[in-house]
């Protein structure tokens, strides 16, 4: 990961549109999350797992980018809202 992160508001909570616009790593709060990534041009969400995998996942619109930024757990949304919404994915590494 690399890069700083974005800016942090009062509830913890990223502030979205600097990681929506920046395409930086940002780390996961997750016990299987290590990383996110968003590239807004061109709507490929990366995560990378603690176990070393990384994924992209792509045509993700921003609105569902930041619902898992900002989500109370990262394994649940994305399972729910990107791996069962059917989104294009790619094993990375």
């Amino acid at each position: 990961m690399a890069g700083p992160g974005p800016k942090i508001d009062q509830r913890h909570r990223i502030d979205a549109s600097s990681w929506l616009v920046g395409g930086q790593w940002v780390r996961g709060k997750s016990s299987n999350v290590k990383g996110i990534r968003y590239e807004y041009a061109s709507k490929v969400l990366w995560v990378e797992f603690k176990s070393g995998s990384v994924y992209s996942y792509h045509s993700v619109p921003p609105h569902v980018a930041k619902g898992f930024f900002n989500s109370g757990s990262l394994g649940r949304y994305l399972d729910k809202h990107i791996k069962k919404a059917g989104y294009a994915y790619k094993r990375e590494a």
